[in-house]
């Protein structure tokens, strides 16, 4: 019996995509995702779940060109679990959703126009681009998640 890791999320963008490129030239794009599956507490309040999202190449640019803070996001990809040691030398242990399908669900006046996405030459919602695991695995062991920028409740989009 084989095994399979996929993830489907959507949710809202927590803060704008940080982006850089890899030593090998490729984009890399990461940004908090918030989710909730539950009903609203007596309060009105619905518990929220943050996802740490990393994204590469065609889908890094789209990110860093269109996504902000708010956005609705379709997500599909896989749970990554790794372990860094942070800038202190402290162990540090996250969970990470590597993207291979990025889709923008907002209200279209909360999107890019038509115009906008040709006039940059990219596509609006990638198409599944495979990720070369050699790649993810040299370019997230020097991605640090710093824990004072720690995404709160009271950062929520929405």
């Amino acid at each position: 019996m084989s095994s399979l890791n996929k993830v489907i999320l959507i949710g809202r963008v927590g803060k704008d995509p940080e982006v850089r490129i890899s030593k090998s030239g490729i984009p890399i794009a990461a940004f908090p995702l918030a989710t909730s599956d539950e009903p609203p507490d007596e309060t009105g309040q619905r518990p929220t779940q943050w996802h740490n999202i990393v994204l590469f190449g065609k889908n890094a640019e789209v990110a860093d060109k269109y996504v902000k803070k708010g956005m609705l996001l379709l997500i599909e990809g896989r749970i990554k679990y790794r372990k860094y040691e942070d800038s202190t030398g402290q162990t540090r242990y996250i969970t990470e959703i590597i993207g291979n399908n990025m889709k923008m669900l907002s209200r279209k006046d909360e999107r890019p126009s038509v115009e906008e996405i040709k006039s940059n030459n990219i596509e609006p919602t990638p198409i599944e681009e495979p990720i070369n695991e050699e790649i993810v695995k040299e370019e997230l062991s020097s991605f640090e998640i710093n824990p004072e920028e720690a995404i709160t409740d009271d950062d929520l989009p929405f």
